[in-house]
């Protein structure tokens, strides 16, 4: 064998080793991103829809409502009763939330479904601000067996 034949195949040998390594380097790195990719992290836990209570009255003459919200639903709705007037642990629901950010200085508002579990009304439950939840109010009352109040934490 000529000494070039056998730089050439040294060299064919090294081209072919690096190639290898790069292509494992490069495989190994695909490997640890998807293998990271996959680790599940803890979920934040869901916020209930409302405050526990607020006053749709005057703060003289207060006239209360109180949510218990029992479990998150699919879709991001929630299950749970509320206690107003001739409403005692009413069971109701809330669905298909919409977010509008521009609302209230860029603090947000919820706009959600708000409906007795037994059919007797259907609103919509407006939520402000998102982190806060100070103020809740209702509109576009179907069935007028509910009212449409504004209530606040204040």
């Amino acid at each position: 064998m000529t000494l070039t034949l056998f730089k050439r195949t040294a060299y064919a040998l090294l081209t072919l080793s690096l190639a290898f390594v790069f292509l494992f380097m490069q495989r190994t790195g695909h490997s640890m991103v998807a293998a990271s990719s996959a680790v599940m992290l803890p979920q934040a836990t869901p916020t209930p829809p409302t405050n526990p209570g607020y006053n749709c009255g005057e703060p003289d003459s207060p006239d209360l409502i109180t949510f218990a919200w029992t479990r998150q639903m699919p879709n991001n709705g929630w299950l749970g009763t509320v206690t107003y007037g001739n409403f005692v642990n009413k069971p109701i629901q809330v669905f298909d939330a919409k977010v509008d950010p521009k609302y209230n200085n860029g603090r947000g508002l919820t706009d959600w479904a708000f409906q007795a579990q037994d059919g007797s009304f259907l609103c919509r439950m407006k939520v402000t601000p998102n982190g806060l939840r100070r103020n809740v109010w209702f509109e576009s009352c179907r069935n007028n067996n509910w009212p449409q109040l504004f209530c606040s934490t204040r």
